[in-house]
C-alpha cells in the first residue's frame, strides 16, 4: 500500500535509550502518513549504549524515509538536543517524540491535516495517555473537538507535552539552553505571548510508558519539576508578560499542584524524594 509522504520532520532526542528507541521508531514507521525525515539526536550516549542504538537504527534505514542521526560530542540535555534536530530539519513542520514514548498510527495524519486546514496556527498538541504495557493502543474517538489555547489557559496548566506537539519549523523561538526542567512549557508560553496561535485537539495520539509523576528520570524528580515551573513563571514575569500579582497567584497555584503530585506519588506506593 502506498502511503502519503508529508512535509514533517520527526525529532527524537536519545540518551542511553537502547531499551526503548525501537518502540518509538516502530510507532513512526507505522504512521498512516509518512514523515519526510526522521532525525535522531544522540546526546552523547555511553559507548555500549551508542553501539546498540546504531545497530537498531540500521535496521530502520530502509523502513523510514530519510532517517538521519546527529551525534553530540557531549551530553547537553533534551533542550539542546531538540534544538540541534530543529536546526538540521528541512521540512515545513516538526513533530517531537521522546525515545521512551510512542505515537498512535494516525498521529501525524490527524495533526498534519489539522495544521494544513488552519494555517494561522503555528502549533498544536493533544492529550497523552499512560500505558502500562506495549500491547496495542486504545481506540480513537470517532469525533473530537479542538480548543484554542490562550496565554491565560496555558499559564494555568501546560496543555502540551512535547511528545504531542506539531509545530511550524520557521518559528523563531527555541528551547532555552541550560534549562533542564519545564523548558518546553517556557517555549510554548513564549510562542503564545509573541502572538502565535496554539490549538489543543481533544484526541489522544501519544503514549508514555511511565507515570507522569513519581517515576524515574526527569519526570520522576518532582521537586526539580516544581522549581523548573516556578522558574518559567519568573521568566515570563521578567519579560513583562504578567503582573506581579498574577505571578504570586501562579506560584500559589503551582504549590497546590505540587502537593497534589506528592499525594499521587504516595498513594501509588512510589518513593517521594527528599526536599
Amino acid at each position: 500500500m502506498n502511503l502519503k509522504t508529508i512535509p514533517v520532520s520527526v525529532i527524537i532526542p536519545c540518551y542511553n535509550c537502547e531499551e526503548t528507541i525501537e518502540r518509538a521508531l516502530h510507532s513512526v514507521y507505522r504512521q498512516t502518513c509518512i514523515p519526510s525525515e526522521t532525525i535522531i539526536v544522540n546526546d552523547a550516549s555511553e559507548l555500549e549504549s551508542r553501539q546498540a542504538i546504531v545497530k537498531i537504527l540500521a535496521s530502520y534505514e530502509k523502513k523510514l524515509k530519510n532517517l538521519r542521526v546527529v551525534h553530540l560530542s557531549r551530553q547537553s540535555g533534551p533542550a539542546i538536543a531538540r534544538n540541534v534536530g530543529w536546526q538540521a530539519s528541512r521540512q515545513t513542520y516538526i513533530a517531537f517524540l521522546d525515545a521512551d514514548d510512542a505515537w498512535h498510527p494516525q498521529k501525524l495524519e490527524i495533526q498534519y491535516k489539522w495544521m494544513r486546514s488552519h494555517p494561522n496556527f503555528c502549533l498544536c498538541g493533544h492529550p497523552s495517555v499512560w500505558l502500562q504495557s506495549n500491547h496495542g493502543f486504545p481506540d480513537l474517538p470517532v469525533h473530537y473537538s479542538c480548543s484554542r489555547i490562550t496565554a491565560i489557559r496555558q499559564l494555568i496548566a501546560n496543555r502540551f507535552h512535547t511528545r504531542t506537539v506539531m509545530i511550524k519549523r520557521n518559528i523563531g523561538l527555541r528551547f532555552k539552553q541550560g534549562k533542564h526542567h519545564s523548558e518546553d512549557y517556557l517555549l510554548w508560553l513564549e510562542i503564545i505571548f509573541s502572538g502565535g496561535d496554539a490549538a489543543y485537539l481533544h484526541v489522544p495520539l501519544a503514549y508514555t510508558y511511565k507515570p507522569q509523576y513519581g517515576s524515574g528520570g526527569l519526570s520522576g524528580d518532582l521537586w526539580k519539576m516544581e522549581r523548573g515551573e516556578l522558574d518559567t513563571y519568573l521568566q515570563i514575569y521578567r519579560k513583562g508578560h504578567i503582573s506581579l500579582i498574577f505571578l504570586f497567584f501562579l506560584i500559589s497555584l503551582s504549590g497546590l499542584k505540587f502537593m497534589r503530585r506528592l499525594l499521587l506519588t504516595y498513594y501509588r506506593g512510589l518513593p517521594i524524594i527528599s526536599i
